[in-house]
């Protein structure tokens, strides 16, 4: 057997509610936005770095190649 409670949450409560919400929406969209902020600025810098990365494994290539050359030279 169970039984059925209703509860009135009154006017006063849900306008309050309502209030609170209205408040609390500006502040969770601001930390939201910062957090996209957040979010772009992790990835633009990890891209950067990855393209640093990319480019000095490229240079150290070219500088071996252009060592083995010269010391090719060097022995000829």
């Amino acid at each position: 057997m169970s039984t059925f409670i209703e509860i009135d949450i009154g006017p006063e409560l849900e306008s309050n509610q309502i209030i609170q919400q209205s408040l609390l929406s500006p502040l969770k969209q601001q930390y939201m936005q910062q957090d996209e902020e957040r979010i772009r600025r992790r990835q633009l810098l990890l891209e950067r770095r990855r393209k640093l990365r990319e480019r000095r494994r490229r240079l150290r290539e070219r500088n071996q190649g252009q060592a083995e050359i010269e010391m090719e030279f060097n022995y000829a």
